[in-house]
């Protein structure tokens, strides 16, 4: 019953945070394809922390499916894109980079490691 409540947290603060970005999606999609809204995921999947992480990536691909189910956001369907962090300043570094000059995402989902969200920031603030 524990792990239910987390999930449906992890899938409200996943979709607060979706909603955030229908404003910020309105001046078009930075992504490949303008049909598609691309989300970097930010968790840990192993490591220390992956109690953390794990959830938030299952309460994303929640979100992600009830938004697409419902016509998306502002009419484009969403997509994830999932990277271990493993934890790691390094990992999270690199991922956070990844997401920005390669896979092309408009948002990234936050770790709920506050340490590891602040590096990911500093690089998404720089771009």
């Amino acid at each position: 019953m524990k792990m239910k409540a987390r999930a449906k947290v992890a899938l409200l603060l996943c979709l607060v945070m979706l909603t955030t970005l229908v404003a910020g999606c309105g001046g078009g999609s930075t992504s490949g394809s303008k049909d598609v809204i691309k989300l970097g995921f930010l968790g840990a999947k192993t490591g220390s922390v992956a109690n953390y992480g794990l959830p938030g990536e299952k309460g994303m691909k929640m979100a992600i499916e009830e938004l697409n189910a419902n016509g998306g956001i502002m009419g484009k369907q969403v997509e994830g894109i999932y990277e271990d962090n493993k934890g790691e300043s390094s990992e999270i570094a690199n991922i956070a980079t990844k997401y920005i000059t390669r896979d092309n995402v408009v948002a990234m989902v936050g770790d709920p490691c506050t340490g590891l969200t602040k590096v990911a920031a500093r690089i998404a603030q720089s771009r």
